[in-house]
């Protein structure tokens, strides 16, 4: 992923932009611009690999210390509606990158639902993660990383659709993330109706 995000700061630094309503060629000016804008600073600072930093300083992987890839979001943002203007089929798109959208938010809302049983405790009570959640660890089932990941997106594709059963919250920061997840889900169910209806 670092590699797609360092070629697009050289396709970046090489792009022509609108200056009075001329398109500017000039790749020396246009690379000028671009190392002083802010959004230089913002591409350099998302591409630090700060989880391999801390790995080093405490000597352990440090994967939770990715984050700051997401400052890149506004820049497919910004892909996805140039791409949406230019499509032969706008609606069909639209509704293919809702679809996307979610499906990210479900992966981050998975994230921090594992994220959440950790720090509690695997298995430490009936919500989080671990063999006294029946659902995600029922006996005979071995304990692995995909069986982790893919309970978790289960998990959140529930809590975030509304449709299932996921066992009840025990303690205050569980019941706070799944009050959060109710109202995001909220959100995710008006996005899709007012997305479908455009």
């Amino acid at each position: 992923m670092d590699i797609i995000y360092v070629f697009d700061m050289f396709v970046r630094s090489r792009t022509g932009f609108l200056e009075q309503g001329l398109l500017v060629r000039d790749i020396s000016r246009i690379k000028k611009l671009y190392l002083q804008s802010s959004q230089f600073k913002l591409d350099i600072i998302s591409i630090l690999p700060f989880d391999f930093i801390l790995s080093l300083i405490f000597y352990k992987p440090v994967p939770y210390m990715r984050f700051n890839r997401i400052i890149r979001y506004p820049r497919f943002s910004d892909f996805i509606d140039r791409t949406e203007t230019r499509s032969s089929m706008p609606n069909a798109f639209r509704i293919f990158c809702v679809i996307a959208n979610i499906v990210v938010i479900i992966h981050w809302n998975a994230c921090i639902y594992f994220f959440i049983s950790k720090m509690i405790g695997l298995g430490s009570d009936g919500w989080v993660y671990g063999p006294l959640n029946k659902q995600s660890l029922p006996d005979g089932v071995e304990d692995t990383l995909a069986r982790r990941y893919i309970y978790s997106f289960y998990w959140s594709t529930l809590i975030l659709t509304t449709i299932g059963e996921v066992p009840g919250p025990k303690r205050n920061i569980e019941f706070v993330f799944v009050i959060m997840d109710l109202m995001c889900g909220v959100l995710v169910f008006a996005t899709i109706v007012g997305n479908v209806g455009r």
